[in-house]
């Protein structure tokens, strides 16, 4: 979406040099949609972000619900703090692939029982 939102913008920037060196070449709505389509695309991302705020918000307070805390803080690390397997099982104290493919299972199925209903994808990533 921001790399939309930059196209347009350079699209814009490049229709306006070429009006500069030939003036009345009728070229000004192409100026015109390029910004709108940037202010469109730029409202959009911004409505975007917002609901995965939303998302990221609801995903958090139900992750801190869960009963298994070294669950719960595996799921709040990965997918809230964004830490890397590595950091996340040097916090833990084990190995990496035991974090990555073991707990973080056993992290995901304990959700699932939590939240059966729960979204698999944040809406704003699958498209609805």
């Amino acid at each position: 979406m921001e790399r939309k939102i930059k196209d347009c913008e350079e699209r814009a920037s490049d229709t306006s040099a070429k009006l500069t060196d030939q003036r009345g070449n009728g070229d000004g709505n192409k100026i015109a949609d390029n910004v709108d389509k940037a202010i469109d695309l730029e409202a959009e991302l911004k409505a975007m972000v917002a609901e995965f705020k939303r998302f990221e918000l609801i995903a958090s307070q139900q992750i801190g619900k869960m009963p298994n805390s070294t669950y719960s803080g595996l799921l709040f690390n990965k997918y809230i703090n964004g830490m890397t397997w590595e950091e996340i099982s040097e916090e833990l104290d084990k190995g990496v692939e035991y974090v990555r493919k073991e707990l973080h299972s056993k992290a995901l199925a304990e959700f699932s029982n939590c939240y059966p209903d729960y979204p698999r994808f944040a809406p704003c990533i699958s498209g609805k």
